[in-house]
């Protein structure tokens, strides 16, 4: 229950700052570090719009055994689960007409 009210501020704050006319990074702070103090999120964020960062954080470690901490520019392996959104991006291409299959 607690993961979803989490999940769901998250998601509302997200879509809030992006309507927003100014990027609050001092609130997007306050946000990550709920959700370091309580291990929540592990690895990191990069807002960016019309090509400036406007924000970059890392939580957590880019090696736990190790307790190696993440930065910013920390390289993730990424396994699986990027394969369904390469799949999700090629039928909003379809579907836009941007390519065919």
């Amino acid at each position: 229950m607690k993961k979803n009210i989490l999940q769901t501020l998250l998601l509302g704050f997200f879509i809030g700052s992006l309507s927003a006319q100014q990027f609050y990074t001092a609130k997007l702070d306050s946000l990550m570090d709920v959700l370091e103090a309580n291990n929540k999120f592990m690895g990191s964020l990069a807002v960016s719009h019309n090509g400036e960062i406007l924000y970059s954080r890392a939580i957590g470690y880019a090696d736990v055994e190790n307790k190696k901490e993440a930065t910013p520019v920390t390289i993730y392996r990424i396994g699986s689960i990027s394969k369904m959104f390469t799949a999700s991006l090629i039928f909003k291409a379809v579907e836009e007409n941007k390519i065919t299959l």
